[in-house]
């Protein structure tokens, strides 16, 4: 057995004794929740007749893919679950009964098209028969107004609800967090809906954060909770609220999301790439070279080293769908395509005469079910397309390189080289510009507006940035073993061999590089506010900063000149985050809001209402990208 053999071999048992003491991972998916039916959090009459959730990217359904529990855990069966034949991102569940009076939670587990089990939470309630007539608990009016900026001096405010109402707690915050001192609330006596806090200090100039709980004075159950309602107003002048003692930062893995799935894919991407890469350049670039026993047993490691990959992905996949019956696990294509990939290296091995035809079928497979490329709004099949020639450039340059330091025996390497490894050399510099390039492009599809700060953040990033340097070092080596190759003699031997192997072990990386690529989420890296309607810029100029989790400050600014009067912007995560302001009017071209806009990282939704003076209402619609690797609605 060669030292290469016995390396390759001992690799496959090594990758794999290292899950074992790998730290148990969490993988966050990438197709963000759009909306849910009935809402999230919402507070129904009737018992709605099926459930109903879009979502940003097609998914894939399972027979466990929607659960409804109520309050006590006891599940209430589902009929029908089915995607809308017209929008395979919108699923269906058909409730077979009413739902009695409760409050009910929603399990959703779909697969994306990636691989990847999406998991989601939202509640709702049903209201009994006695409280239908009954209105919820709803601010009318209050002093200060939303976005109000006041002159002057201001010495209490003023809440007016639609029945009598009891305050259970209320704090006034200044612009540096600090609550400002106030005296017990108390109710109008001539008006129970009308509720009064004094304060208890004089106010300086700036921004204000007002934060209640309320209930009804008759509340029906120990049990409903108390409305929540947050609000902004400013004395003299609008100031941003500011951000406090952030503490000590946490320092977190450059790659959180190493583990039994990422392992996988690299050991895949190993096997099946050398695999159709050598067969390749012994079909062409040297046609005399034989398949000694030392190569058959190499390839054998390598079909050894892909199926050893495909059982920690299908482990992994069973782990996350463990409910799952079997014989539904097993018609899961991101299970099904694997193991026809294995079937098909086999089948290579057999047959000499397909060999190269079925590696390369097995490796053309792969970005139909691995990593990103197959998400339409990646741009589908242009970047399977894409990412299929990143693919086959890897595998000629690898396979090949392979190939040419293994097979070639020690006598025969002079005259061999003088023939061949020029033509290789040729064929791997195009290969590795094919890999550039498409490298380059797949990045701008999967990350079309991001900051320096949350490329650098992410893991998405880091291993776009070591992926980049690892391939120049390999350009770099190239460039040394093509100056050897036109020069060559017999004392150049060892050193393109040693070169060579060091280009394969840099290859190696890449290819642990491009597995976390595969497992980790592209938008974790983006960073950006997208218009729903390109049309929407001739009006507004929107900014957000900072565009990251924590105190913001929103800016809108109008474009022309516009009788708009007030603003108003609703803040939207599905499935049960959703948030109204009332913009501050700074002049007559600028309108913003402060405060914890953005609750965390993941994909928000904002429309903007433009309310002009003779009453008219324009509407804005606005996809909000907030970058990080914990990510909400994804």
């Amino acid at each position: 057995m060669s030292r290469l053999s016995k390396l390759l071999l001992i690799f496959s048992f090594v990758s794999a004794f290292i899950l074992f003491i790998l730290p148990e991972v969490t993988t966050y998916a990438h197709s963000s929740l759009v909306r849910t039916s009935p809402e999230g959090g919402a507070k129904v009459k009737t018992s709605p007749s099926k459930i109903e959730l879009w979502f940003n990217d097609p998914v894939v359904l399972h027979s466990n893919a929607l659960k409804v529990m109520d309050s006590s855990g006891r599940s209430f069966q589902l009929g029908n679950v089915y995607l809308d034949p017209k929008n395979d991102s919108h699923i269906i569940g058909e409730l077979t009964n009413p739902l009695p009076a409760n409050r009910y939670d929603i399990e959703v587990s779909v697969i994306a098209l990636d691989g990847d089990v999406i998991t989601e939470k939202f509640s709702f309630e049903v209201l009994n028969s006695e409280t239908k007539n009954q209105s919820p608990l709803k601010l009318i009016t209050q002093m200060p107004n939303d976005g109000q900026i006041l002159k002057g001096e201001l010495n209490q405010i003023d809440l007016w609800f639609n029945q009598e109402t009891k305050l259970t707690a209320i704090g006034v915050f200044d612009r540096k967090q600090q609550p400002v001192k106030l005296k017990e609330p108390y109710q109008d006596p001539l008006d129970p809906t009308h509720v009064i806090v004094e304060f208890d200090q004089p106010l300086e100039k700036g921004t204000y954060q007002v934060t209640w709980y309320a209930h009804p004075s008759e509340k029906e159950s120990s049990n409903q909770p108390d409305s929540l309602d947050v609000s902004y107003f400013a004395v003299d002048e609008f100031t941003p609220i500011e951000e406090g003692s952030k503490g000590t930062p946490i320092k977190k893995p450059w790659f959180p999301d190493i583990g039994l799935k990422q392992i996988g894919y690299w050991l895949i991407f190993i096997g099946l790439t050398i695999l159709f890469g050598s067969s390749l350049f012994i079909q062409v670039a040297s046609t005399k070279l034989k398949q000694d026993r030392k190569w058959k047993f190499t390839k054998a490691c390598l079909i050894l080293i892909t199926i050893v990959g495909v059982i920690l992905l299908i482990l992994q996949q069973r782990l996350e769908l463990l409910d799952l019956p079997l014989s539904e696990f097993f018609t899961l294509k991101f299970i099904w395509v694997p193991i026809i990939q294995v079937i098909l290296l086999l089948i290579g091995m057999m047959w000499r005469k397909i060999e190269t035809i079925a590696f390369g079928l097995a490796l053309f497979m792969s970005p139909f079910v691995m990593g990103h490329a197959s998400y339409p709004r990646y741009g589908g099949y242009f970047t399977i397309f894409v990412n299929e020639l990143h693919l086959f450039g890897a595998s000629v340059w690898m396979g090949g390189l392979l190939a040419l330091i293994t097979l070639v025996k020690k006598n025969e390497i002079t005259d061999f080289i003088k023939q061949s490894a020029l033509k290789f050399s040729r064929l791997a510099l195009w290969s590795l510009i094919v890999i550039t390039f498409s490298g380059i492009l797949m990045t701008i599809r999967y990350i079309p507006s991001f900051s320096i700060e949350s490329f650098i953040a992410s893991q998405w990033g880091k291993a776009v940035i070591l992926k980049v340097l690892l391939t120049t070092l390999v350009f770099l080596v190239g460039y040394l073993q093509r100056r050897t190759v036109k020069r060559f003699t017999v004392e150049l031997v060892y050193r393109f061999k040693l070169r060579g192997i060091n280009e394969i072990i840099y290859g190696t990386f890449i290819l642990l590089l491009a597995s976390i690529l595969v497992v980790s989420t592209p938008s974790a890296a983006e960073q950006g506010i997208y218009p729903m309607d390109d049309r929407y810029e001739q009006d507004l100029k929107v900014d957000i900063s900072p565009l990251k989790p924590g105190l913001n400050v929103l800016t809108i600014g109008l474009k022309e000149k516009r009788d708009i009067k007030d603003i108003k912007v609703k803040i939207t995560m599905p499935p049960d985050y959703n948030v109204e302001y009332n913009a501050f009017k700074i002049d007559k071209d600028t309108f913003k809001i402060t405060g914890n806009i953005i609750h965390a990282a993941g994909t928000l939704f904002m429309e903007i209402e433009a309310i002009k003076e003779n009453g008219d209402i324009k509407n804005y619609q606005y996809t909000i990208v907030v970058p990080g690797e914990v990510r909400f609605n994804e």
